[in-house]
């Protein structure tokens, strides 16, 4: 099966209107939703990795007229940038009167899927889950998934700001604003002191 991301703007539009293609044939011969116990063997028939795939299928040709998901491709042609159907699936977390513009800001930005996916994010307030819940069996593996996450939160500055040397060589910086810079010196220092804390105790 394709993985629905194209080298090139017209190797994407292909798969976009392959994926809606899938999509509105589901919906007209399911339209309700798919038959319970034939779902795997369906999503196997039309290519698809996963019955996830076929749902997420179903819901772009429901939320995209055909005309709508032409109309896109032309503003991917004429971008020149492979908006891929990981984009457009990410789109049917906006509104319809907000899509086209975050579209066009994915053409012009060159922004990846990710990308797309953190600005609608922050642009909605509304903050994806990721994986399950943490849980912690004892007092010792709370520490030391503490001490990962601090961890992780001063290798990720280290990235963020572009002073990454040895594991973080490479990091080239952000520009964040302005009015985040305070609030983020507060937060390494608070960080560092209970990282340090952290560290003392290596047995409980």
């Amino acid at each position: 099966m394709p993985r629905w991301r194209g080298k090139t703007a017209e190797r994407a539009i292909s798969d976009i209107r392959e994926f809606h293609r899938v999509g509105r044939q589901s919906l007209k011969t399911f339209p309700d939703r798919l038959p319970h116990g034939r779902s795997k063997r369906l999503a196997r028939f039309e290519g698809m990795n996963n019955v996830d795939q076929l749902e997420k299928a179903r819901a772009f040709a429901k939320d995209f007229t055909l005309r709508e998901m032409e109309d896109m491709c032309a503003e991917i042609t004429n971008g020149k940038f492979p908006v891929g159907v990981s984009h457009l699936i990410r789109l049917l977390w906006l509104p319809k009167n907000r899509r086209w513009k975050f579209l066009r800001d994915t053409i012009q930005g060159r922004w990846s899927c990710r990308r797309l996916g953190a600005a609608i994010q922050l642009a909605i307030g509304r903050r994806r889950r990721a994986g399950r819940p943490p849980s912690v069996r004892d007092a010792a593996e709370g520490l030391q998934k503490l001490r990962t996450l601090c961890e992780q939160w001063r290798r990720l500055c280290r990235v963020v700001r572009g002073t990454g040397g040895g594991e973080d060589e490479g990091a080239t910086g952000v520009l964040l604003p302005p009015q985040l810079e305070h609030p983020m010196r507060r937060c390494d220092s608070a960080i560092e002191e209970f990282y340090k804390s952290l560290r003392r105790f290596r047995k409980v």
